[in-house]
């Protein structure tokens, strides 16, 4: 493995510095820049064929190890995020008690000279630890695009679906006519070493 590396990486500075110096402007240019691709794609062949099965072979694994640790812990997994839901629902049922004693407590007199109830907690334990995650959905899309459109939410809030918008475009090509999107053209180019 480490000589066909070695031979490959002793041609490496010569490849890139060929390549690097064609232009193609002209049919022979054209020929030497295809025969140059050629070369490349079989030194990748090359070094694909050195690495490739270690590669695979360590994928394999992880996806065995991923997966009969996955199998271990699928009930524990499911017990946890259980008990946290109970745990989180348990303090937001004390965070609301304390909410309705202080609203009934202003709403009896003076504010002056009301003394507010102590607030309950959740019983105290050192291996729980609690934080207020604030996370989003959206209710009401078309409010949500109007709010971005009219400068209210800013357009760092929405992100082109990439997956439909390629689908669409590769059915519709130049007519796509999609208000704010360009479909263009862009050439790709697929390399065989199979003739060589």
């Amino acid at each position: 493995m480490d000589d066909k590396i070695i031979k490959i990486n002793d041609e490496l500075p010569t490849v890139l510095s060929r390549c690097k110096a064609i232009y193609v402007t002209d049919d022979p240019s054209y020929r030497e820049a295809v025969a140059s691709l050629v070369s490349v794609k079989s030194l990748r062949k090359e070094i694909a064929s050195v690495f490739d099965p270690a590669i695979k072979s360590a994928s394999d694994a992880h996806k065995r190890v991923i997966a009969l640790k996955k199998q271990a812990e699928v009930g524990l997994v499911e017990a946890e995020a259980y008990l946290k839901d109970q745990v989180a629902k348990y303090q937001d049922h004390i965070e609301n008690l304390n909410i309705q004693a202080a609203n009934s407590v202003l709403t009896m007199g003076n504010v002056d000279t009301l003394v507010l109830p102590p607030e309950r907690t959740a019983p105290g334990d050192d291996n729980i630890s609690t934080r207020v995650l604030w996370k989003w959905r959206v209710t009401d899309m078309m409010a949500f695009v109007k709010a971005v459109a009219n400068g209210i939410i800013p357009l760092e809030a929405i992100q082109p679906n990439e997956a439909f918008l390629n689908d669409e475009v590769s059915k519709r090509r130049s007519a796509l006519g999609f208000p704010g999107i360009e479909a263009y053209p862009k050439r790709s180019i697929a390399v065989s070493t199979n003739n060589v």
